[in-house]
């Protein structure tokens, strides 16, 4: 296991100064490094060559405003990169250098969702884009709200669920012509940050609330889970969902710990980081994710990152 000082470590990028504070991890092993702060020039992806050597491209498109930033990073199933930004939506093709502007007006794209079909993305006041496999815009539609639209997800029965930034969850049918707002009590005066769908279908709400809030397809209610043996969790802390290899389910509370969540019982299952594995290993988790061991990894407040591995699963 080795840290790489990238890109200050290369040579033909020593005079780049700003700092990079976000990472995209995306199915193809790249890994795409950026500021959230400043602009699109500040815009890094690493990959191996089939050589094997370690490889950096740093994107100074002059078609993207200089103050402009990334929401998202996406690869699409034909190895397209999807950038979804504060001023618009870029496309890069599959082993293309230069990246193409879809959209460019005052529209901010945050969340986006692909089927064998189309590729959907969602924004501001709204706005929802759905695009063609060749990346032409076939319809714009507006859903029944002024907030802006922070992520989407189609479900197994072909509707659609949607949530805004201020946390409403609207339900749609097939056709994308009937919206439903859900009444979400937990999620009142919250802030939502996106969805994720584990593999049993269930979608998991990312939002600042104090328990953890989940769509149940099967019977298309809300579910809500408190967190076990916690109660000093604020309404204002949000959770992410992680799945490991050996096809468990995490919940890592940003400031309260991580727990495995429980399809017998619809709980969760407190692990208490902080004294049972390591007295130094803090509570409060910025960012979490797993690797192909099964091993979770945290970077934490007090000491950078953690790996995390558990014996027996």
């Amino acid at each position: 296991e080795q840290f790489l000082p990238i890109p200050q470590s290369l040579e033909r990028h020593k005079k780049f100064k700003t700092s990079l504070n976000r990472s995209t991890l995306l199915s193809d092993g790249s890994i795409w490094l950026h500021n959230n702060k400043s602009g699109f020039e500040s815009c890094f992806r690493i990959n191996y060559s089939s050589s094997g050597l370690l490889q950096v491209t740093h994107f100074n498109n002059p078609k993207f405003s200089e103050n402009e930033v990334i929401n998202k990073i996406y690869l699409d199933k034909d190895s397209n990169t999807w950038l979804l930004t504060t001023r618009g939506i870029g496309r890069l093709l599959a082993g293309k250098k230069h990246v193409n502007r879809l959209i460019y007006n005052n529209t901010e794209a945050y969340g986006i969702y692909e089927n064998s079909k189309a590729v959907f993305i969602v924004g501001n006041n709204g706005q929802l884009f759905i695009f063609n496999k060749f990346g032409a815009k076939i319809q714009k539609i507006n859903l029944p709200t002024s907030q802006n639209l922070v992520d989407i997800q189609q479900l197994k029965n072909g509707k659609f669920l949607f949530i805004t930034l201020n946390a409403e969850v609207w339900l749609s049918d097939k056709q994308l012509t009937n919206f439903e707002l859900l009444k979400i009590n937990k999620l009142k005066s919250a802030i939502a940050y996106g969805f994720h769908t584990d593999r049993l279908g269930n979608v998991w709400m990312d939002a600042d609330c104090s328990m953890a809030i989940y769509f149940d397809q099967k019977t298309e209610k809300i579910q809500y889970l408190a967190y076990a043996n916690n109660q000093n969790i604020s309404v204002a802390n949000n959770f992410s969902v992680i799945e490991d290899t050996q096809q468990n389910i995490w919940v890592q509370v940003k400031a309260g710990g991580l727990y495995l969540f429980n399809p017998t019982t619809n709980t969760l299952d407190g692990i208490d980081i902080q004294h049972k594995i390591h007295k130094s290993i803090s509570e409060i988790v910025h960012l979490s994710g797993t690797d192909n061991q099964g091993n979770l990894w945290l970077s934490t407040f007090l000491q950078g990152v953690d790996k995390l591995t558990f014996a027996n699963n």
